[in-house]
Formats: C-alpha cells, sequence, structure tokens
C-alpha cells in the first residue's frame, strides 16, 4: 500500500438529497437497587477470639433476573465503610425472595433474611468499633443508590483486651 499526499481535505464527503430513515429500537430495564435494611442481633461487648451470631436482611429492586450476591460483614472504627474496616465474613445469597409490595413501573421487590456466626479476630485491638453489612453483586450491576448498599449496626461494640 502506498501513501498519496492529498491536495484538498474539504471535498471528502457531500451530502445527499434524499432522506434516510433509520429505525430505532429502545428497551428499558429497571435499574437495581441494593440494600440492607436491618443489622440485629450481635452483642456490644466482645473479646478477641468470641463467637457472635447476627441477623440482616437485604433488599434488591428489580426483576427475576436478579444476580446472586454476598453480605459481606465488617468491622469499622467509624459508621461508615471506610478504607480501614476488616472483613469478618459474608454470607450467600443465591436467590432472591419475591416479597410483598413494589410500584408499578418501579420494578417488584426481592430479598434474604439471613443469620450468620462470625469471630472476632485474635489480633484485633482493643478499641469501639462499628459493624458495617455491605450486600455486593457478583456481577457488575447499575445499581440506582449504591450509598444505601451498607449499613451500620445502631451501636458500637466495644473490643476488650484478650484473656
Amino acid at each position: 500500500t502506498e501513501l498519496v499526499d492529498e491536495v484538498t481535505e474539504t471535498n471528502n464527503c457531500t451530502t445527499g438529497s434524499k432522506t434516510v430513515q433509520v429505525p430505532l429500537s429502545v428497551s428499558v430495564a429497571l435499574i437495581k437497587d441494593f440494600q440492607i435494611l436491618n443489622l440485629t442481633g450481635y452483642p456490644s461487648v466482645l473479646r478477641p477470639g468470641e463467637r457472635f451470631t447476627l441477623a440482616d436482611d437485604a433488599r434488591i429492586r428489580d426483576a427475576e433476573d436478579s444476580p446472586p450476591a454476598a453480605v459481606r460483614y465488617y468491622l469499622s472504627p467509624s459508621r461508615q465503610p471506610v478504607d480501614d474496616k476488616l472483613e469478618l465474613g459474608s454470607r450467600r445469597i443465591d436467590r432472591w425472595d419475591k416479597l410483598p409490595g413494589g410500584r408499578p413501573g418501579k420494578g417488584s421487590i426481592f430479598g434474604s433474611s439471613g443469620k450468620t456466626t462470625l469471630t472476632i479476630p485474635q489480633t484485633l485491638a482493643p478499641g469501639i468499633y462499628y459493624l458495617i453489612a455491605c450486600v455486593v453483586p457478583d456481577t457488575k450491576v447499575d445499581d440506582k443508590d449504591s450509598r444505601n448498599d451498607c449499613r451500620s449496626g445502631a451501636r458500637a461494640i466495644r473490643v476488650l483486651p484478650g484473656r
């Protein structure tokens, strides 16, 4: 292939005199909204190595094709899921159950409630921590409001020195 220098660049395109109609197909997909609603049943004082059980309620607004997900549990020095959070464990959500409610055009509501037993790490320093649960889908999903994917427990956990 040889390259040719072009003398005039302004004559490379032209417009026609006829109109062309291109059919447009639009599909509307409901945007999912993952939420953690409740985080309950955990003690307010623990020591390293102690186990405890907590309960959570996860919700998603959308249709039956909602993806599997995990609820991940963290301890954090603040109520927000910050970078220095410590993951304690998780529970799987392989199936979302349809719940009563929902609004036309807004999608149905699906949920998963579960209990999980977690252990405070032996190496955790004494202090005040917040329990945080986050629902994390297995696949990348357009999430309407990712700010409600995580929730901290209503009260802090005081971790005492180990025995």
